[in-house]
């Protein structure tokens, strides 16, 4: 997407948002942009659709999207989604990352996450648009993986004069047999944080930490 598209998007608001993108709008983001959950984020709302059920390996897998407005351009945002070695900072779970492949705009991350007692560790491969704002991941099948199936998307988009919506999508099939209800529970809980992750290291300037959350 050129940035002019961009341009014409902050300029006209919501109103033109999807006429500006045309055909090149993700579905799942067209699904989210509506004029209710628009006016709930503007009001500091996140909005959040889970969806559980069985996987592949019958352990719990989930899908969700996100929704939420912050207070910062699309290039301090986008700033903190890419810069995947600071991330443990201030991303909920997150341990570490490390980079084992790098070609144009592909790469390949090793991520590793504490959830409750569990450290997991796994491979993505991530696409990067650095014009368009937005990334898209999938598991790494040629890597061994504690987890059966992950991908997802980061989708920014201005919204008026320094503001932006970002938009999150994910499904994830853990290979873990857990209750529904507790799946539901943590798939709500971590979109949440998730949200409130990057909107405060955003707002803040990147100052935001988990451990400075913590002894608040």
């Amino acid at each position: 997407m050129h940035m002019g598209r961009w341009m014409i998007v902050a300029a006209v608001g919501f109103g033109t948002w999807l006429q500006a993108w045309g055909e090149d709008v993700p579905p799942h983001v067209k699904d989210m942009m509506t004029e209710e959950n628009v006016a709930k984020v503007e009001a500091g709302d996140i909005v959040v659709f889970t969806n559980n059920e069985k996987g592949d390996s019958q352990g719990a897998q989930g899908k969700g999207r996100m929704m939420v407005l912050i207070n910062a351009p699309c290039g301090e945002v986008w700033k903190h989604l890419t810069t995947f070695e600071k991330q443990h900072e201030f991303m909920p779970h997150l341990q570490s990352i490390t980079m084992y492949r790098h070609e144009g705009n592909l790469y390949g991350l090793q991520q590793t996450l504490k959830i409750v007692l569990k450290t997991v560790t796994y491979h993505v491969l991530q696409t990067r648009d650095d014009e368009s704002h937005v990334l898209r991941f999938e598991l790494d099948r040629s890597k061994p993986n504690d987890i059966v199936e992950t991908k997802g998307s980061w989708v920014l988009t201005p919204h008026g004069e320094g503001k932006t919506i970002a938009v999150y999508q994910v499904q994830v099939d853990s290979g873990f047999k857990v209750a529904d209800f507790l799946q539901n529970f943590v798939m709500n809980y971590d979109l949440q944080n998730l949200a409130q992750a990057l909107r405060r290291r955003s707002e803040s300037g990147g100052t935001y930490t988990k451990s400075r959350q913590r002894s608040m």
